[in-house]
């Protein structure tokens, strides 16, 4: 999971909007086609297009951060972009971000390419014809399936390199789930024990990631420093399970839902595929599995309110520190970010905590490997896999290097053959 404010393949960008004479949140979808560019002054014109259609409402337009060595504009090339009022938000829909060089940067040398074009592109199948033909230089995110036919193409180069992210399972642990009355077997260990004894994590490696990824045992990558490599994973045990499920009194055929994520990450490359599996391997121990989906941002968005039950999601590190996995994705502070387990441990808090205060490296290794036991032993999640990062490209792209933290930095590329 990356932050929205970095993330460019997202297509539609949200902000809550309002209705004064109603007082609440305008919730009747309408759809718009700009005929021009976005601009700084789009949010006055739309306005005005709001009024006339709905009365007075107010909006806030959301901007992408960007790198300062870009000077950043939008433009629709050729293609309207959506506007509309839907679910409390306002969206607009933009097919592509346009930056121009900015021959002011501070450090000129590093501003080799005069336009750079974010297409959005969705499907991974038009993203690699595009590439195939020219249309785009450089792309991301292929299909496990297409890396062969990917690296067999004399006019594209495929640099990897492990992937330092985490693809797992949340379990979110609340007794009861947001919206529901029913008590949530997830509260109880015993069930999240056998969720994550029945899990044929190597299947999931060999049929999800295809050989792009590596068996993940723990809540970090093995890159990452403070790693305790004396965890180990649960023995793949279904008749186990079972007797773990009927200890804990859930009865064959009890109902659990599984979100499955609608998009594609670094961290799984097919959510749907992994999903349907695992339906089928809690479906061995007893347990009936209902699949859902929302959209991207409605799926962050719900599971941090505590919707969801049991989730596939995962984290592409941001920088490095232990904190940015142990504390982001599982500390107390995190339960109404992305902490999706909802899993709030006192003494594994405070542990984080401690170790974030010190800048004794030795000493902050030590706390967290005790966390990380802690964690391990609690079951909010189940670890699946890290992946192999494969970013594609066509042979004319120089200097382009992978970043481990997912990003897309383009200070130095250049093109050539142009």
């Amino acid at each position: 999971m990356r932050k929205n404010s970095t993330n460019y393949t997202d297509s539609v960008i949200c902000r809550k909007c309002y209705h004064p004479k109603q007082k609440k949140m305008y919730k009747n979808p309408a759809l718009f086609h700009l005929t021009e560019p976005l601009s700084k002054d789009t949010p006055a014109r739309c306005s005005g297009i709001l009024k006339h259609i709905h009365g007075s409402i107010n909006f806030h337009f959301f901007f992408l951060q960007v790198q300062p060595v870009y000077v950043k504009f939008f433009s629709l090339n050729r293609q309207p972009s959506e506007f509309c009022v839907k679910d409390n938000l306002i969206c607009i829909k933009i097919y592509n971000i346009r930056y121009t060089g900015n021959k002011d940067y501070w450090k000129p040398e590093d501003v080799k390419i005069d336009n750079l074009i974010f297409a959005i592109t969705t499907d991974p199948s038009v993203r690699i014809q595009k590439l195939k033909k020219n249309e785009c230089q450089i792309t991301l995110f292929p299909r496990p399936a297409d890396l062969k036919a990917l690296g067999d193409d004399k006019d594209l180069k495929l640099p990897h390199q492990a992937g330092f992210n985490l693809g797992y399972i949340a379990y979110n642990v609340m007794p009861v789930l947001k919206g529901q009355t029913a008590a949530n077997p997830l509260a109880d260990l015993r069930v999240r024990e056998a969720l994550d004894m029945s899990v044929n994590k190597q299947q999931i490696i060999d049929s999800v990631y295809q050989g792009a990824g590596q068996l993940a045992v723990n809540a970090m990558p093995p890159t990452q420093w403070s790693y305790d490599t004396t965890i180990k994973d649960a023995k793949y045990d279904p008749e186990k399970a079972k007797a773990l499920l009927k200890e804990a009194g859930v009865k064959e055929g009890t109902e659990i839902v599984l979100w499955a994520m609608p998009v594609q990450r670094p961290y799984n490359p097919n959510a749907k595929l992994m999903a349907e599996m695992l339906q089928s391997d809690w479906k061995q121990i007893g347990l009936k599995v209902n699949i859902v989906s929302y959209e991207w941002g409605e799926y962050i968005k719900r599971s941090k309110g505590g919707e969801n039950q049991a989730m596939i999601i995962g984290w592409s590190g941001d920088n490095g520190d232990p904190d940015n996995w142990l504390n982001v994705l599982f500390g107390c502070d995190s339960l109404s970010g992305n902490n999706f387990s909802k899993w709030c441990d006192k003494k594994f808090d405070g542990i984080v905590k401690e170790a974030k205060a010190t800048s004794d490296v030795a000493k902050r290794t030590e706390l967290y490997k005790q966390a990380q036991h802690i964690l391990k032993d609690a079951v909010p999640m189940t670890p699946i896999a890290h992946s192999t990062v494969y970013q594609p490209m066509r042979n004319t792209v120089q200097d382009f290097k992978i970043s481990p933290f997912g990003l897309n930095s383009f200070y130095g590329v250049s093109v050539s053959g142009k």
